[in-house]
Formats: structure tokens, sequence, C-alpha cells
């Protein structure tokens, strides 16, 4: 999310979506960089009152309103991304498990 100059009433604002629709945050960041205001939140899907596509279309006024950049993704609709490691399998199986064993790291890798 960016050009939200009132940060703070932007965490606010989008944490009272979330609730109001049912949804129990589990997971928030928020950063402030020069001026550029970013907010990623993480909420449970059980008991929330909108698909994606509604969750979208019911978010896009309050985006509007706050001239929000954003964009909505679920675990089922997963962008793209290109993950740069060094040559050990140790460092991918890291990143990919958020640990730095070597155990099933082939499995790890395959996952994504």
């Amino acid at each position: 999310m960016s050009l939200c100059t009132e940060f703070y009433r932007c965490v606010a604002k989008i944490s009272q979506f979330v609730h109001q629709w049912g949804g129990n945050i589990v997971h928030a960041d928020h950063h402030l960089d020069e001026g550029l205001f970013l907010s990623r939140l993480e909420w449970e899907l059980v008991g929330f009152q909108l698909s994606p596509a509604a969750t979208r279309r019911e978010f896009a006024p309050l985006a509007q309103a706050i001239h929000a950049q954003w964009s909505y993704h679920t675990r089922d609709e997963r962008p793209k991304v290109a993950v740069f490691v060094g040559k050990q399998s140790h460092f991918a199986c890291g990143i990919c498990s958020g640990d730095t064993g070597r155990e099933n790291y082939r499995e790890k890798l395959r996952s994504l």
C-alpha cells in the first residue's frame, strides 16, 4: 500500500475492514520509508464472510478513500516469484522452510 500520508489511520481502517467482515488478523507488517507506507496483513478465512472477488470489490472504495495502491492474494493464488540463493542446497532449504536444516530440502523445493 502506498500514498497513505496518515499511516496510523490506514492501519486502523484496514484492520476495521477485516474485523467487520469476520476476519481474525494473525499477522501484520507495516513499514514507512521516505513517505511510502507499506502494509501487509494476513488473516484467517474461517469466519470471514467475503469471497476473494467480494473482498476486492468491497475493499476498493476504502482503498480509494485512503489513496492506496493495493493487491489482495489468497494462498490459492500464488504469485510467481524468483528466489536467488548460493550454490549450496542448504541455502535454498533455509529460505523454503524458515530454517537452516538440510532435511528433505528437495521435497521442500518441489513444493514451491
